[in-house]
């Protein structure tokens, strides 16, 4: 067996392995990394160390770290019931609120993963009590949650513009990654207001909610901290553009970095004690790291043997400049129905991108997004986590039983669609 198919089951295999056993992905790849790098590469120990991505690992543990506060004090969970608090008189509102809403949160900087866990169960309650079908529920968190979390700031963008850097676009990364957000808000919010009119979400019933809590002193001060920190990370790069000749301005957009900004935020959060801190460090997604960062160290090996250009030149030998995108979007589709868009799907197809592109000449932007979007649009499986998240909110057994079933067909549905948004060029 030579390196290329070797490496290639052992991505198979090490998805497969974890789906049927429920174990991290990631810990799964950095076993074959270190077999496959050690013991038929030849590699020296360290150097398989170092294929750990730092850069994607300080990314996620610094935003979600940040973002932690918030949700441990309560202060997201608050916004939220005030804001849907404000619509109930207006029930054809409801699934509207809670989309813009969760988009919003979304991507300010927690990101989807985030969200979906914060708000299914929010969603999902004020989807039962209001009649609305859980599928359009099912759809609110994940294309909310994914609309926004593709954002330059949040979580879901920040990784994949250092995916992208690592596939050998970094001048470039900031600008992919910009269209990867826009075509990912586009389609989502298409599929959310489809699903609204099929749905018959212009139907819910009123909701009859209890006033939300005021905001406490921890929250008010959580609240502005985010403010700031958004600002001191947005504006530079705003007025950078609006006045190109600053030089200030020029020095200021590159040395400021979100991530940075994030930690210094978090600091002033412990200064003013606004949040446990054990609590918040419980509340960074250890295990979507080590899913990430370890698929990227296989991902590394893979590199190393040669196994990505191999894929990518099989690629362009196979596919056309108008084949490649329906390929790369029922690739990742599929793959997504059993793995996690940001830590298997992104990691294991975006570094074929070049190669595919020498081969047949597409935009990188449109064939980064067609992966991205695909991948999500698949998020409706149970077995996904904004899925599973979805279907553990449900209350009733019943019906949650009823929705892990209709789940499970979904996202051929969604599939399907997203095949037709690529052909028709809505994704551009």
């Amino acid at each position: 067996m030579n390196l290329t198919m070797l490496v290639i089951s052992a991505i198979i295999v090490a998805i497969a392995l974890g789906f049927v056993f429920k174990i991290n992905v990631g810990l799964l790849a950095i076993v074959f990394s270190y077999i496959i790098g050690a013991f038929f590469m030849g590699l020296k120990t360290k150097d398989i160390i170092l294929m750990w991505p730092t850069n994607l690992f300080w990314m996620i543990l610094t935003i979600t770290f940040f973002y932690g506060f918030a949700m441990s004090n309560g202060t997201l969970s608050v916004i939220a019931r005030k804001t849907v608090f404000a619509s109930r008189k207006y029930p054809y509102l409801i699934p509207i609120t809670l989309y813009i809403l969760t988009l919003i949160i979304s991507g300010i900087g927690p990101g989807a993963i985030a969200v979906f866990a914060l708000m299914s169960p929010l969603i999902m309650a004020i989807v039962m009590e209001s009649n609305i079908s859980p599928i359009l529920g099912a759809t609110i968190i994940i294309c909310g949650g994914s609309a926004g979390g593709w954002s330059p700031i949040a979580v879901n963008g920040v990784v994949t513009r250092g995916v992208i850097e690592t596939a050998g676009y970094g001048a470039d990364s900031s600008a992919l990654s910009a269209s990867v957000f826009s075509n990912m808000l586009i389609v989502c919010t298409i599929v959310f207001i489809l699903a609204y009119f099929i749905l018959g979400g212009y139907k819910a019933k009123a909701l009859n909610m209890e006033t939300p809590p005021d905001f406490n002193r921890d929250q008010i001060i959580n609240i502005y901290l985010i403010a700031t920190v958004l600002l001191v990370a947005i504006l530079p790069q705003v007025l950078a553009v609006i006045f190109p000749a600053s030089k200030m301005l020029a020095f200021l957009k590159n040395q400021i970095e979100i991530t940075f900004i994030a930690v210094i935020g978090s600091v002033i959060a412990m200064f003013y004690k606004i949040g446990n801190e054990k609590d918040v460090i419980s509340k960074v997604p250890w295990g979507i790291i080590v899913l990430i960062c370890g698929t990227g160290m296989l991902i590394s090996v893979a590199v190393a043997a040669g196994t990505i250009t191999t894929l990518s030149a099989w690629m362009g030998n196979h596919v056309s400049a108008a084949t490649a995108p329906i390929f790369l979007s029922i690739v990742s589709g599929v793959m997504s129905i059993f793995s996690s868009t940001l830590g298997v799907v992104i990691p294991t197809l975006y570094p074929m991108v070049p190669g595919v592109i020498e081969a047949t000449g597409n935009n990188p932007g449109v064939l980064f997004s067609i992966i991205a979007v695909s991948s999500v649009l698949v998020a409706y499986s149970p077995f996904s986590t904004a899925g599973a998240l979805a279907v553990a909110a449900v209350a009733d057994e019943a019906k949650r039983k009823t929705l892990f079933n209709t789940l499970l067909i979904i996202p051929f549905i969604t599939l399907c669609l997203n095949v037709l948004f690529v052909v028709i060029g809505v994704i551009y």
